[in-house]
């Protein structure tokens, strides 16, 4: 039987995000296949559904959005696509104080990841998903935790880990895909810090309009 821990939000900031999307930045798109018939089946996804979260980060590749995402970031050419999926997994997490002393407790459960693209120096780790609103108060933990399964690769290579946050949302009644890209994590011996604000603030926030695309 599981355990769990209650923080008071007294001594602990909250470890949701509070996202804002007014300077995102549009991302252009093309198509990368000749085969009309897959555009086809990428138009017929039924985006409110939780189940396109799946469906509708592989349509971001299909339409080279990511190659945009990595040239903006890393000034990269190239990207490949990486692990993804749940382990068990057990590791360190630090809660902040508001006085900015840290509160260790052990993490031991399930983690799942959604998607991957990795350059030569960073990887990417997406929490993806799908809503008819809203969707900007996401738990760091979403994150941060699937991040944590490659510190020690930050440790003994170098490799920068960065959360990517992928919002299928309405804005005005347009369906869109935001991309929020957060710093790259910063481990503390192999753990992470849950509650860390300047972390939890995105570097880029990008967006793509489905409606341009049939969906």
């Amino acid at each position: 039987m599981g355990n769990f821990i209650i923080f008071s939000e007294d001594e602990f900031p909250r470890p949701y995000t509070d996202l804002k999307t007014m300077n995102a930045e549009e991302m252009p798109t093309r198509e990368v296949s000749s085969l009309p018939i897959l555009r086809k089946a990428f138009s017929v996804i039924n985006s409110d559904e939780k189940s396109a979260e799946n469906t509708l980060v592989e349509l971001l590749t299909f339409y080279d959005v990511y190659a945009s995402l990595v040239q903006l970031i890393d000034g990269s050419n190239r990207y490949y696509i990486g692990p993804r999926g749940g382990m068990t997994s057990s590791f360190d997490v630090y809660l902040q104080r508001e006085n900015t002393s840290l509160e260790k407790f052990r993490y031991r459960g399930q983690v799942e990841l959604d998607y991957t693209i990795w350059t030569e120096n960073r990887a990417y780790i997406f929490e993806a998903k799908s809503s008819r609103r809203g969707g900007f108060d996401v738990g760091w933990h979403k994150l941060i935790y699937p991040a944590q399964r490659f510190s020690k690769l930050t440790e003994e290579n170098g490799l920068k880990v960065s959360p990517v946050y992928f919002l299928r949302t309405r804005d005005g009644g347009t369906n869109v895909i935001y991309l929020f890209v957060f710093p790259p994590v910063k481990f503390m011996e192999g753990g992470v810090v849950l509650n860390e604000m300047e972390a939890m603030t995105p570097e880029k926030v990008l967006k793509v309009d489905l409606s341009e695309l049939g969906i």
